[in-house]
């Protein structure tokens, strides 16, 4: 089967530009020099789109050109379809925290740094992100007992 003849057949259409680019820089570089991995959809018999990894390695028989690619096709759908539900997740997270008119910070358990707080945070607090991160609760004065704090952290 020829590249244009698997492209045509199997890569999805939205990525076939990709495909063939990837095929043109490495026909151009010698064949000692590694091939680089490329993700892209196919399209399966049955309809289906998949996202694989493809790992290839050339060989050439005369300067004319490759001769053969080896390759490899990894499955990677499921990573993909986490790594889309992971980038959801955080940007429900980044909204809910960052609009929120609460007060709202994230800080280190260990010592009570602060890591990042919201605008109500600052609202409620009068303290503005370069004056809180990096600085924990007992530092800016939080505390009327810092004993509260090692409570609260017991639980």
């Amino acid at each position: 089967m020829t590249v244009g003849e698997y492209a045509t057949r199997f890569i999805h259409p939205d990525d076939q530009k990709l495909f063939y680019d990837t095929v043109k820089r490495r026909a151009e570089k010698p064949e000692s020099e590694p091939m680089p991995d490329v993700e892209h959809r196919i399209v399966r018999g049955d309809g289906e789109t998949r996202h694989i990894l493809v790992r290839t390695r050339a060989t050439r028989k005369s300067s004319d050109g490759i001769t053969r690619v080896l390759g490899v096709n990894q499955d990677i759908t499921e990573r993909r379809q986490a790594e889309e539900l992971l980038r959801r997740s955080e940007e429900i997270f980044r909204k809910a925290f960052y609009t929120s008119p609460d007060s709202i910070n994230i800080n280190r358990l260990s010592d009570g740094m602060y890591v990042s707080i919201n605008r109500g945070f600052s609202e409620i607090m009068g303290y503005s992100e370069d004056d809180v991160e990096g600085r924990t609760s007992v530092e800016l004065n939080i505390w009327a007992d810092t004993n509260d704090r090692a409570k609260l952290v017991k639980g």
